[in-house]
């Protein structure tokens, strides 16, 4: 009877499986919101943004312009790195 008690508990307390593949961001898709790919040109506003990457590029902007068209040895955008720090505020 112990036994039984406990795997009833054990199903009540277990998270339920959650497909994350249909959440933006968490799946296949990005979040809309800044490109992934590619920089824009003009550095975005950051007069909202208070987190380090905004005070780092509000506080020198060459950083973007210098970086914003550069990617690493597997091929990540700069864009694809600064993206939830500009999506979010």
């Amino acid at each position: 009877k112990r036994a039984a008690e406990q795997q009833k508990a054990d199903e009540v307390i277990a998270a339920p499986e959650v497909d994350f593949a249909d959440v933006p961001g968490l799946g296949a898709e990005d979040v809309p919101g800044f490109p992934t790919e590619e920089c824009p040109e003009a550095l975005p506003d950051l007069s909202r943004h208070f987190s380090l990457m905004a005070v780092a590029l509000k506080a020198d902007p060459s950083i973007y312009s210098g970086l914003r068209s550069k990617r690493t040895s597997l091929g990540v955008s700069l864009a694809r790195c600064i993206k939830p720090g500009v999506d979010s505020r």
